[in-house]
């Protein structure tokens, strides 16, 4: 990731005229990069949107596992063997 950001950023925007000024790119960059780069693998959205899906989905998953109105029968449950 440092390569690709040096090779995008530092060399192609360069000569630098302060430090200050490599760091609000750097910070531009970051930005782009998690909030606005399209990620073929999953599924071309940024990664900071997959991220907040994921968390969602995990969050559902919790309150379904926690949702007391279906509670268990108590019978056992049945195994199904695939011949």
């Amino acid at each position: 990731m440092i390569g690709l950001f040096k090779t995008a950023v530092i060399h192609r925007l360069g000569p630098w005229t302060s430090f200050e000024a490599v760091e609000y790119k750097t910070l531009e960059w970051v930005d782009w990069f998690n909030h606005q780069r399209l990620l073929e693998p999953i599924g071309n959205f940024p990664p900071a949107e997959a991220e907040a899906n994921y968390n969602a989905a995990l969050e559902n998953l919790k309150m379904a596992a926690s949702d007391s109105s279906n509670p268990p029968s108590g019978k056992p449950s049945t195994v199904q063997f695939m011949s």
